[in-house]
């Protein structure tokens, strides 16, 4: 019995890997969420040795971050449901807002204008934009995929998610300590707009 359920496994996670267009999900997927991944320790990094923010200010950043999951995702799901034939473009434009707004940190900083309360701002916004893309990347995938594919296609982008979790902070914590938090940041802009 078991020898019959791996064969008709098989020519599924097959079929999951030749399909091209759930190849170039996968990869903006993975690309996006290693991006993001990045950020996550640049950017506090970023505003303690770079802005010289206190504690209470890194705290209010990573609120700022995260905040848009409990404000919007409600409201950025009922968007996304409603507008079924434009997934699609929904999170190519999320991803497109996310590459401008987290290019900006590094820019402003090389520039010598940035300050904590405009991180903030660009934080919260960013965070949104994440929202919208995720929310958009779950709700896409069944149009992608067979629903016989489903359960491998997801468990390949999560997956993934997983191992960016892992590898993304620490190449995130390599990049600041070989470079600086600034060009960190710009790599997770960079990520946005190769998703």
């Amino acid at each position: 019995m078991t020898q019959v359920t791996q064969s008709r496994d098989e020519p599924s996670s097959q079929r999951v890997w030749s399909n091209r267009s759930f190849r170039r999900l996968w990869v903006a997927s993975t690309v996006s969420s290693f991006g993001s991944e990045v950020a996550e320790l640049a950017l506090p990094l970023l505003a303690l040795v770079t802005l010289s923010a206190s504690a209470t200010e890194v705290g209010l950043l990573r609120v700022a971050q995260f905040l848009p999951f409990l404000l919007a995702t409600l409201p950025l799901g009922l968007l996304v449901d409603r507008r079924r034939r434009h997934r699609l473009s929904l999170m190519v434009g999320a991803d497109l807002g996310r590459f401008l707004l987290v290019a900006a940190i590094p820019i402003t900083v090389w520039i010598g204008v940035a300050r904590i309360e405009w991180l903030y701002g660009v934080v919260f916004a960013a965070g949104i934009l994440t929202v919208l893309y995720q929310i958009a990347d779950f709700a896409f995938l069944p149009s992608v995929v067979d629903r016989a594919q489903l359960v491998d296609a997801n468990g390949k982008i999560s997956a993934s998610q997983s191992a960016n979790e892992v590898g993304g902070r620490g190449l995130g914590g390599l990049l600041i300590q070989a470079i600086s938090a600034p060009v960190a940041v710009a790599v997770n802009a960079v990520a946005f707009l190769v998703s």
